[in-house]
């Protein structure tokens, strides 16, 4: 039988927000457990000592000890659970959003981060860790961060600040014009117009 595998749907978004945040900001939004990264983020853009920048946060499942721990950091910002919205339009402000979820074998194999396919649909500079199917498909257009471990995420950061702008905005349209070729609603649609 005829088949087609979508690895993601996506839509640029527009919104805007009434969030303000003073001056230049990385970005991470989504799930606050540890074992989805966020702690090894704080920890490497504390590491990275960069007073250019604020690391603001926001998402959801946090832990017990989430809110001390972002205390104990000079320049990060925890702004709670917003919507959807709000999300979008901090994403678009950022210098730079970060995904900062560890390998696992067993769901990469099968599994695109969709926070990661957001933040390039989104116009923003993407930082993620290394996914086979991301991998295939965005290679050029990402920071990758080998493992997402401390070390690794430092060095990614490092190299999203110390890019150029011509660089950076090389990266940013790539990643625009790949996530419009491979997941916008019209690009599906010519895909399962090519099936019959």
């Amino acid at each position: 039988k005829k088949s087609i595998i979508i690895d993601g749907i996506t839509e640029q978004a527009t919104f805007s927000t009434n969030i303000n945040i003073d001056g230049e900001f990385m970005f991470f939004g989504g799930s606050l457990m540890k074992k989805y990264g966020v702690y090894s983020l704080m920890e490497a853009f504390n590491q990275i000592n960069n007073q250019r920048f604020k690391l603001v946060l926001c998402g959801h499942h946090e832990e017990n000890g989430f809110k001390e721990t972002v205390e104990s950091y000079k320049n990060v910002v925890y702004l709670g659970a917003l919507s959807y919205e709000d999300v979008c339009a901090l994403e678009r402000k950022a210098f730079c959003a970060i995904n900062p979820r560890p390998i696992d074998e067993k769901i990469d194999d099968y599994s695109i981060p969709s926070k990661t396919l957001e933040y390039l649909s989104n116009g923003v500079l993407t930082i993620t860790v290394s996914n086979k199917l991301l991998m295939q498909h965005y290679s050029d257009a990402i920071i990758w961060s080998s493992t997402g471990d401390i070390a690794d995420l430092k060095i990614a950061l490092n190299k999203a600040i110390d890019m150029s702008k011509e660089e950076r905005s090389k990266k940013i349209n790539l990643g625009k014009k790949l996530i419009q070729e491979n997941t916008s609603f019209e690009s599906i649609n010519r895909k399962i117009e090519q099936l019959f």
